[in-house]
């Protein structure tokens, strides 16, 4: 593990799976974030390039499925993360029946 691995791994994307957009929890400010779906296909970049971080996306433009976020700190590094995406109806079925 590299440092810049060090400073991103307390990073959390919740909820996972979600239905619309996800939180981004991070002591390193996010400045960037790459959303790519599972035919490997770049969806979605959001850049930040003044003091704010990047704490929420808005994810409703994807189809339900699998994609990834790569997140990339103030300094360059990068994690990657896989994500679920359900749609509400699925969600609140999994609720009822448990």
């Amino acid at each position: 593990m590299s440092i810049g691995d060090e400073t991103l791994a307390s990073t959390s994307i919740y909820p996972n799976p979600f239905s619309d957009r996800v939180n981004i929890n991070s002591t390193t400010k996010i400045k960037k974030a790459s959303i790519v779906d599972m035919p490997d296909e770049m969806v979605l970049i959001v850049n930040k390039n003044s003091e704010r971080r990047i704490t929420k996306l808005n994810l409703t433009q994807l189809f339900n499925g699998m994609c990834f976020i790569t997140h990339q700190g103030d300094t360059n590094q990068k994690k990657n993360l896989k994500l679920l995406k359900k749609s509400l109806m699925k969600l609140l079925k999994i609720k009822i029946a448990i």
